[in-house]
This record gives structure tokens, C-alpha cells and sequence, in this order.
């Protein structure tokens, strides 16, 4: 029995688990320009740097969306974003920003769970307003009450300012609403990249090509603590190089 699973074929694409090592090498490759060229050789050195790690955020919202629906605790999900958002908080604003405290940008796991509650608050205000009788009348007021949540959410992405604001939050919604197109999700969450006047942000639009390409399968399994640890370590490693390379 366990030969003739092994011998079953993989559906073609890409699994979550090879979306993740994507987006982990992006993220490495955008902040080894951030941190170690741009501040020695200047912006146009680090810009390729930059458009390579463009691919990383729509890919983590993108996963997170997924995570949201096959998780097994939702609470615990928060927990471990919020958990790792603020341990990794000093070292990001120190390395990124030159102090261990800076209240005007807030690392992408904050993003993230902020993400989750937007999703999870969605999920239960359709299931209220849905729920009863008068369905066309609810569906439009179910519609619209959805749209003023959206809305709400981005605003508090920016009033909190975590990383990519009420674009990161577009991000996620796009591909929360999308979900059961998955070319749709894709080109949706491509679309909003193009949503500010940001042209090192058009490169994240990339992304939709592996999203495109995600077969539905988890793929080999992953610790789920190396993720979470990997962001603060690598940012720390980094850091450590610069300041070791003299240029501070």
C-alpha cells in the first residue's frame, strides 16, 4: 500500500510548499538589496535586487488566504503571526531603519494578521446577513456591508502602518474574494499591485505566474516555525554583515 502511494502522480504545478521557498528566496534577495547594496551603491544598484523580492508579499498574502480556509486553528494562527510580528519588530526597524523603535512601518506579519481578522471578520458578516430569509435584498445589503468591511480593514492597515498599507490589505482580499478562480485570484491581486504609483511595486505583479501555476497540494512538508523564525534571523544576519562590513 504505502509503495502504490508513492508511485500515485503529483498533479502538475506548483505546491504550497514550493510557493513558499519562492517567496522566501524573494524575500532574501529584496532584503540583501535593501540592507547591503542600497545603502553602499545607491538605487539603481539594489533595483534589481528589489524587483526580484516583489514576488515575495503577493505570495505570502496568497498562502495566507489558503492557510486561512485549511488551518487548523485560526486562534493559533493569529497567535503565532503576532507572536513573531513582535519579536521580529526591533531588529526589522533597526536594520531597516536605522533605530529599534519606528512607528511608521510595521513588519509584514503584522500585515498578515491583520489579513486574517479581515478574513475571518468577512467570513462571519456573510453568514450573518446571508443567512435568512429575503435573499436578494440581503445578498445586495450582504454586498455592500462586505465592501464597507473591505474598506475599514484598509484603513486600518494604514492607520497602524504595517508593511504595504491598504495595498497589502487590497492583496489579501483580492485573493480571499477570488479564491475559487484561481487565474482570477491571480490576475486580481496582479491588478492591484498597479493600484499606486509605485513602479518597483508594478514588479510584484509577477507573482500571478506562480500563483497561477499552485496545484492545490501542500507538497513536502515544511516546519511551519521555519518560516516564522527565518524572517527575523535572516533579517539579524544581514544587519550583522553591514555593520561588520564597516560601512557603519
Amino acid at each position: 500500500m504505502e509503495q502504490e502511494k508513492k508511485d500515485v502522480p503529483q498533479p502538475a504545478g506548483l505546491s504550497a510548499f514550493a510557493l513558499k521557498v519562492i517567496a522566501l528566496a524573494s524575500m532574501t534577495v529584496d532584503h540583501i538589496g535593501a540592507i547591503l547594496v542600497l545603502p553602499v551603491r545607491g538605487f539603481w544598484a539594489a533595483l534589481p535586487y528589489r524587483y526580484i523580492g516583489r514576488l515575495a508579499f503577493p505570495i505570502y498574502c496568497f498562502l495566507l488566504t489558503e492557510g486561512f480556509f485549511h488551518t487548523g486553528s485560526r486562534r493559533r494562527y493569529l497567535a503565532r503571526l503576532l507572536l513573531f510580528g513582535i519579536a521580529t519588530e526591533p531588529i526589522y526597524d533597526r536594520v531597516l531603519y536605522g533605530g529599534w523603535i519606528n512607528w511608521n512601518n510595521q513588519n509584514i506579519l503584522f500585515t498578515l494578521a491583520l489579513g486574517l481578522l479581515a478574513m475571518a471578520a468577512l467570513e462571519r458578516a456573510a453568514r450573518w446577513v446571508l443567512g435568512g430569509p429575503g435573499r436578494p435584498v440581503r445578498a445586495a445589503l450582504g454586498a455592500v456591508f462586505c465592501a464597507g468591511l473591505a474598506v475599514l480593514f484598509c484603513l486600518l492597515a494604514e492607520g497602524f502602518h504595517v508593511s504595504y498599507g491598504w495595498q497589502g490589505m487590497l492583496t489579501i482580499l483580492a485573493y480571499y474574494f477570488l479564491r475559487r478562480w484561481r487565474w482570477a485570484a491571480a490576475l486580481g491581486g496582479a491588478a492591484v499591485q498597479f493600484a499606486e504609483n509605485n513602479f518597483i511595486q508594478y514588479g510584484a505583479a509577477a507573482a500571478a505566474v506562480p500563483i497561477a501555476l499552485y496545484n492545490g497540494k501542500k507538497g513536502k512538508a515544511m516546519n511551519k516555525w521555519l518560516f516564522y523564525g527565518y524572517y527575523p534571523v535572516h533579517l539579524a544576519v544581514l544587519g550583522l554583515v553591514f555593520a561588520l562590513s564597516g560601512s557603519v
